[in-house]
């Protein structure tokens, strides 16, 4: 009789023993999915992450030309705040995508990510010189001076000389050599404006120094003619060409500070080449996650 209950014992701990093993075994495949399943879900957060990272990127790359290209300064100030919004876009994506990272233990990717930080790091240093030169549009301001009331004091000018050389004789002579020069100065500003270089800049006001001597000496030399006729239209010659001067003072102190050029430069250069390279790093680091997908949860391919 001890001898049937023992093999009864026996019995039901071994099936007790089977059934806590099937448990287990079920237990370990369910975790085992459990797990895949979030790994998948993982990296699909990671590859809509990546996405969205280019988005950004190239919506700040559009908005900071934008910037560099808009002609008033309110213009230039809305699309530089757009351009710093979107930045911020990308440094939280980025913040995001290193945490994705960790959950989904991504080690292979990490070298990716970092050349990707590594050369975001580099645009955004660039798109912040070239967003704070943007704004200033010094070039445009020069250009709008030039082109408006400089010309408008030059135009005052030429009309006072033009009715003084009716005078004929000596008198024409003085007030046509007064106009040329005025004119010389008058043509040297906009492609003092439209230069990049300095030394250049320097030959350039260096004639117009020329051109300023002249005028003042013909000028003179109408005064120094005593004619009452010319009295009336040699006072509002010097009235507008002492204008005119002034605002030359201006036009050449907007042109050297050149915001406009410098910033157009750096966002066609350097903006340009580190823009790139964020995007290639971008492109690999999709890439690299749509292999990582499995069959059964395909990611889709980058564009």
């Amino acid at each position: 009789m001890a001898v049937g209950l023992d093999s009864k014992a026996l019995v039901w701990t071994g099936l007790g023993v089977g059934v806590l093993a099937l448990a287990l075994v079920v237990g370990l495949q369910f975790e085992g999915r459990k797990e895949r399943v979030e790994q998948e879900a993982i990296r699909h957060q990671r590859a809509d992450t990546v996405q969205r990272l280019r988005i950004s990127l190239a919506t700040a790359v559009q908005a900071e030309r934008g910037a560099v290209l808009a002609i008033t300064d309110e213009a230039s100030r809305k699309h530089a705040d757009e351009a710093r919004a979107a930045i911020g876009l990308v440094m939280e994506e980025t913040r995001q995508l290193r945490e994705l990272q960790a959950r989904g233990r991504a080690e292979t990717e990490i070298g990716m990510f970092d050349r990707f930080a590594a050369t975001f790091d580099a645009f955004r240093r660039v798109d912040a010189q070239v967003l704070d030169l943007a704004v200033q549009n010094s070039n445009i301001k020069a250009y709008t001076l030039a082109f408006g009331p400089a010309a408008n004091a030059v135009a005052d000018l030429d009309r006072a000389l033009a009715h003084a050389a009716a005078e004929g004789g000596e008198a024409m002579r003085l007030a046509d050599a007064a106009r040329i020069a005025t004119w010389r100065l008058q043509s040297a500003l906009a492609p003092h404006i439209a230069e990049e270089s300095d030394p250049k800049m320097t030959a350039m006001e260096t004639e117009m120094q020329t051109q300023d001597a002249a005028v003042q000496q013909s000028l003179d030399k109408l005064d120094i003619l005593g004619e009452a006729a010319l009295k009336s239209d040699l006072q509002v010659a010097r009235s507008s060409y002492a204008r005119f001067s002034e605002l030359r003072t201006q036009i050449v102190k907007l042109s050297r500070e050149n915001t406009n050029v410098r910033s157009l430069a750096l966002s066609l250069n350097e903006g340009q080449a580190a823009a790139t390279a964020c995007r290639d790093a971008l492109i690999e680091l999709q890439e690299a996650i749509r292999r990582e997908a499995s069959p059964q949860m395909p990611l889709p391919k980058a564009r």
